[in-house]
């Protein structure tokens, strides 16, 4: 989960004569959206919003909420662990969730 994500443009360290420039277009940017390609960038803003409102749960809140998580068919559940599910998969997921929850934990 680690901190937010750095800020595109932000300062870097030019390296070499061209100061990091590839047919005109910044290194640091071409870098940034390959390690960063939008859909990844949305998923983890998903998995954040999820962090905070699990965080904002009481105790009975988390169980409630993990005995929806865990009733899940398992292929989203372990996919949501694992990272591998893609934003359409965790956009299913939210509204799976959404819907076998009780009613406390959709508020």
């Amino acid at each position: 989960m680690g901190g937010p994500l750095p800020q595109i443009p932000q300062n870097v360290m030019a390296i070499g004569g061209t100061s990091g420039m590839i047919r005109g277009r910044p290194l640091h940017q071409r870098v940034w959206n390959g390690l960063w390609p939008l859909e990844r960038r949305c998923a983890r803003e998903f998995y954040s919003f999820g962090m905070e409102t699990l965080l904002k749960l009481d105790l009975n809140g988390s169980r409630m909420f993990f005995d929806a998580f865990f009733d899940l068919d398992p292929y989203y559940w372990q996919g949501f662990l694992s990272s591998r599910l893609s934003l359409g998969e965790l956009l299913l997921l939210s509204f799976s969730l959404f819907c076998n929850a009780s009613n406390p934990i959709k508020v």
